[in-house]
């Protein structure tokens, strides 16, 4: 009887580190699933973690580099940050 009210409470409960984690930039399928099965360590996991960093827009008349992704000017053939070979623009 008492499994009817404890399996809700469960999936509820699941969906706290999810939200934490989405809101920081992580996958919420993830971390509901370890929320389901290890709450407490989710709930701690999701709370330390750092945001991820958002994707930088390039400036006009640059490029990111495909190795580094560093900003590097559209002409350029090779990254002055890993020396990359950068494939022809065009």
């Amino acid at each position: 009887m008492w499994c009817c009210f404890l399996v809700p409470i469960c999936l509820a409960l699941a969906l706290i580190p999810a939200v934490i984690a989405k809101n920081k930039g992580y996958d919420p399928a993830l971390f509901y699933l370890y929320g389901l099965f290890l709450f407490i360590f989710a709930l701690i996991h999701s709370l330390v973690l750092v945001p991820k960093q958002e994707v930088r827009s390039v400036q006009p008349g640059m490029k990111s580099c495909h190795a580094c992704l560093s900003a590097i000017p559209s002409a350029a053939t090779k990254c002055k940050h890993c020396t990359a070979d950068q494939p022809p623009v065009g």
